[in-house]
């Protein structure tokens, strides 16, 4: 809901943050509504029918799915209400505080049925009558979302991903790809000696960050490979895992003045051997 004030410039503030709140929230609910398309898929591949017992609860789960995916569908349909009502609201017109009350009006109509039905969708996903493993995985997967993982334990490297990325590929590719952790295996995993000689790891990920993603010209990604050759405090994985130039200037500079919390295009977590402690002789 929105708070109705007479300052302008606050009023800017409340509206961004309201319209930043919707638009992350719809993207959670479609995160939700791809993992449910992905457990329908997973119950028709995986599901065996042998007797009537197998097919009562094959019918059974298919009903359970489908409601949850009715349950989302609306979600998803609600929340565009809420942003087609927020985008009627400009401080331009004078008529706008009467516009915020239809908004808030809309809100409270329907978002404590958004609230309810995300709590079954995300309950449900959690205790999925699918295969266990592999509806864990999907719960676990979108957990991950946004994250690089650099892991000297699983001696590997895990770029960051969405998962209607994930979805897309998935859709785009059934001959190729089952689930989602196919997908995540052999597009965005690197075992971490692909990373093993540091310096030719930036220059080559540098390299390829501006020829390849930012379609610029052979000098251009030569100087910044050049220019991240030495810049020992940067994992070779970080230049992978930015999606273009901007997202890495960005990490350079929070790099640079120790403000990674700051970053807020990927998460980026590692998964290092303990030191070994030398014992104290006497």
């Amino acid at each position: 809901m929105i708070n109705i004030l007479d300052d302008n410039l606050t009023m800017k503030s409340i509206l961004h943050a309201e319209e930043a709140f919707l638009n992350d929230y719809l993207e959670s609910q479609q995160n939700i509504n791809n993992s449910l398309h992905i457990n329908i898929r997973q119950l028709v591949n995986s599901q065996v029918i042998n007797n009537i017992e197998q097919s009562k609860k094959f019918c059974n789960d298919l009903f359970n799915i489908n409601k949850m995916l009715n349950r989302s569908n609306a979600n998803i349909s609600s929340i565009e209400q809420l942003i087609n009502s927020f985008s009627l609201i400009t401080l331009e017109d004078t008529n706008y505080k009467s516009k915020i009350e239809n908004y808030n009006n809309l809100y409270v109509k329907l978002f404590d049925k958004i609230v309810k039905n995300t709590n079954a969708l995300e309950n449900y996903l959690k205790n999925c009558p699918t295969s266990k493993k592999d509806v864990g995985n999907v719960v676990e997967e979108v957990s991950s979302e946004n994250t690089l993982l650099i892991s000297e334990i699983d001696d590997k490297v895990v770029l960051p991903y969405t998962l209607k990325e994930l979805n897309e590929i998935l859709s785009n590719n059934p001959d190729k790809y089952k689930t989602i952790s196919d997908v995540i295996n052999n597009i965005y995993t690197k075992p971490l000696k692909y990373y093993h000689n540091s310096s030719l790891s930036r220059f080559k990920e540098a390299f390829k960050l501006v020829k390849e993603r930012e379609k610029g010209t052979f000098m251009q990604a030569l100087d910044l490979a050049f220019e991240l050759f030495s810049n020992y405090n940067l994992h070779p994985a970080v230049i992978s895992a930015c999606k273009n130039l901007n997202e890495l200037d960005v990490y350079l500079s929070c790099l640079e003045y120790n403000e990674l919390n700051d970053f807020h295009f990927f998460k980026t977590i590692f998964k290092m051997h303990p030191l070994a402690v030398k014992p104290e002789s006497n």
